[in-house]
C-alpha cells in the first residue's frame, strides 16, 4: 500500500524555469555582505583584546615633524 495519496501534487515544492523567482530570498550580496562586516569586526575585536593597533606599525612622529 502506498503512503502517497493520490490528491498530492508530485511537482509539489518544485520550481519551474518559468516561475517568478522568490521574493522572500536573501540576495547573495546582502550574505556576503553581511560576511564580510562580521568577519571585519570580529578582527577588529579580537585585535583590540589582544592589544595590537594598527597605530603600533606606524612610524613614531616627532614635534615639529611636517
Amino acid at each position: 500500500m502506498s503512503d502517497i495519496s493520490p490528491s498530492a501534487d508530485p511537482n509539489a515544492g518544485r520550481r519551474e524555469e518559468n516561475d517568478p523567482p522568490s521574493t522572500t530570498e536573501i540576495p547573495r550580496w546582502v550574505k556576503v555582505f553581511v560576511i564580510t562586516v562580521i568577519v571585519l569586526v570580529g578582527v577588529f575585536v579580537v585585535l583590540h583584546l589582544t592589544g595590537h593597533s594598527l597605530m603600533n606599525h606606524l612610524p613614531p612622529t616627532q614635534p615639529g615633524a611636517p
